[in-house]
């Protein structure tokens, strides 16, 4: 439990899990920490499964597409000889309806890439050809929104080299999408390239080296308030280091400032599966990543200026570990995580495995600052390959991942419902707005909460699930208290 002892008699303090407004109805969690009562912002759930493919399935990525609102999951299928598919999904509150699955590349494709370019309403999917040499391809796809289907372009070849680690990002200011790589063909050197669409065909910039070592795990991302991208990953040429620079696009150019660590170890395991994305609401940029030597789920928030980052204070975004009976210990984020932007909370949501204990999970993270802090993780089910994309219309976030029997399975984040019960409300908030992982004090039963306007003295008032208080009661029926004048309400009496 996370509740600490009240100081006063009718009062405790508690973890804030999620922001605190002041003077608002809070329900305890499961793990003791209190949150505002919310019917269409909680993060206490998630959907029951859909599935997205009875194959077996591997490497998922996914983005949404802002035109067609509609989601697009790229994956490897494994009883197709590993062609490269992706299929078109429709998210509501409570599922995802899908259209049928189209191959867009017909050989072994793996290390998946994807981005969405608003300028031409286009996705593109950058990727390893393994039945060509391993070569760096990308695709453009159009997604038609009446009946769920993604139509290619003619792949083209980026790199034809041995190519790892695609990631790509769209410069909204540019018109350009920007794929980073590992080039398996310059000494695993770190590079990136510009992708420029013509109708449904790609062609490319000049491939510049941003990192002269062997570069692993890179991810980017586009900063629309700096007009700048950020290329974060881990330089084993410094013994693993996470580290990032950012990148500026001129034409089909492509332009670094210096290189930033934002995570140093000094035993040469490093950081993995790193991750990022834009809070467009602090105007940061927050990184993702396994703590190896931690054994940690690890975050930071970086700020861009010009062609320079800096970075806040090291967070866990999951702390838990399991230790095994050889003295081994897992932990951490594993196997290609994911992370996206909820617009509507102003949270970045990372979906990803944990090394404790093999199970999926889910998770929200604030920005106050230079912070982040967390609500509390909700579990989904044992799988890999975890990826996430938030649907502005549908307020929710997709998350697909490869199930315990293989096959592409989706859920949507949070689900339909309010988070009060009958029995989890405790009383109301006082002392000011909480950010979440503060410590905030709760007016419990006895306690007159003098956080209130608009009451009437005399009056019983009960919580309502989209967490005010009303004269009347709702399903659940939860009595609040009684007003005893128009600021002042005697908890729960």
């Amino acid at each position: 439990m996370n509740i600490i002892p009240p100081q006063n008699e009718g009062r405790l303090r508690a973890a804030a899990s999620g922001v605190l407004p002041n003077g608002k109805p809070v329900v305890v969690n499961a793990d003791g920490t209190v949150s505002v009562v919310d019917e269409s912002t909680s993060y206490s759930v998630v959907t029951t499964k859909a599935e997205y493919s009875a194959n077996n399935v591997n490497g998922q990525v996914s983005v949404y597409d802002t035109n067609s609102d509609r989601v697009v999951i790229v994956f490897r299928d494994s009883d197709t000889s590993n062609h490269g598919t992706a299929i078109v999904g429709t998210i509501n509150a409570a599922s995802i309806t899908f259209g049928a699955a189209v191959v867009f590349e017909n050989s072994h494709s793996n290390l998946f890439g994807i981005t969405f370019d608003s300028t031409n309403n286009k996705i593109v999917i950058s990727y390893r050809d393994e039945g060509d040499s391993g070569k760096g391809k990308a695709v453009v796809g159009t997604v038609d929104p009446s009946d769920n289907s993604i139509s290619f372009g003619t792949p083209a070849t980026f790199n034809s080299g041995s190519t790892f680690n695609t990631s790509a990002a769209f410069d909204t200011n540019t018109g350009k999408s920007v794929i980073v790589y590992r080039d398996g063909g310059n000494s695993n050197y770190g590079t990136a390239v510009t992708a420029t669409i013509s109708g449904t065909s790609i062609s490319f910039g000049s491939e510049t080296v941003y990192e002269s070592a062997d570069t692993r795990h890179s991810g980017i991302v586009y900063d629309s308030n700096a007009q700048k991208l950020l290329i974060v990953y881990r330089d084993d040429g410094n013994t693993g280091r996470g580290t990032a620079l950012v990148a500026s696009v001129s034409g089909t150019s492509i332009s670094f400032g210096s290189a930033v660590v934002f995570y140093s170890v000094d035993n040469g395991i490093g950081s993995y599966d790193i991750r990022t994305v834009y809070d467009a609401s602090a105007q940061k940029v927050v990184i993702f990543w396994d703590g190896a030597v931690a054994k940690k789920g690890l975050a930071i928030v970086g700020t861009i200026s010009g062609t320079s980052v800096s970075f806040g204070d090291l967070a866990e975004a999951d702390g838990n570990q399991t230790q095994l009976a050889d003295g081994r210990i897992f932990g951490g984020i594993e196997f290609m995580g994911s992370v996206t932007f909820d617009t509507t909370r102003n949270k970045s949501v990372f979906s990803y495995r944990s090394g404790a204990d093999s199970f999926g999970y889910v998770n929200a993270g604030t920005v106050t600052g230079t912070s982040i802090s967390f609500d509390s993780r909700v579990k989904i089910e044992t799988g890999y390959y975890f990826s996430c994309a938030y649907s502005p219309d549908a307020d929710r976030t997709s998350i697909a991942f490869r199930d315990a029997d293989n096959d592409g399975a989706t859920v949507v984040f949070p689900g339909t419902g309010p988070n009060l019960t009958a029995e989890n409300y405790i009383g109301m908030s006082s002392g000011g707005q909480v950010a979440s992982g503060s410590s905030a004090t709760v007016d419990i039963i006895g306690t007159v909460n003098a956080e209130q306007s608009g009451l009437t003295a005399g009056q019983q008032y009960f919580v309502q699930t989209d967490g005010t208080i009303g004269l009347t009661a709702d399903d659940p029926s939860v009595f609040a208290g009684t007003a005893i004048s128009s600021t002042e309400l005697l908890v729960k009496s």
